[in-house]
């Protein structure tokens, strides 16, 4: 009886701290994806910077790989996505539709962070 009860309470405490630890990393992830998505949106004469753009994408690719294993894929390649239709735009300076991505990419963000953090609404 003792046993089953110790392994029970050790258990719980695995999997509280694993969903701590996956809350700590995917707010990691999304901070550092809303500041890379702050120095793209630091416009000077209506010019993007494709390399902040780059960066970001670099950014993303590298916790990308983390990502995939503890969330769903679908979410995550939509970001993968968007990162193109940037790029793609920046090339052809088509600022209209690279602000229209960025903002896409910036909401994207903060719905997948807040669709996967560790909090009430996301328990219920």
């Amino acid at each position: 009886m003792k046993f089953k009860l110790l392994v029970a309470v050790l258990l719980t405490f695995v999997l509280l701290f694993g969903g701590l630890l996956h809350d700590f990393y995917i707010k990691h992830v999304f901070t550092e994806m809303s500041d890379a998505i702050l120095k793209i949106e630091n416009v000077s004469d209506n010019n993007y910077n494709l390399d902040a753009v780059n960066e970001a994408l670099h950014i993303w690719r590298k916790h990308s790989k983390i990502l995939i294993s503890i969330l769903p894929h679908n979410n995550l390649f939509e970001i993968e996505y968007i990162f193109g239709e940037i790029i793609g735009a920046l090339e052809a300076k088509d600022l209209k539709s690279a602000t229209a991505q960025i903002n896409r990419l910036k909401h994207a963000c903060l719905i997948i962070s807040n669709m996967f953090i560790f909090n009430m609404e996301n328990l219920l």
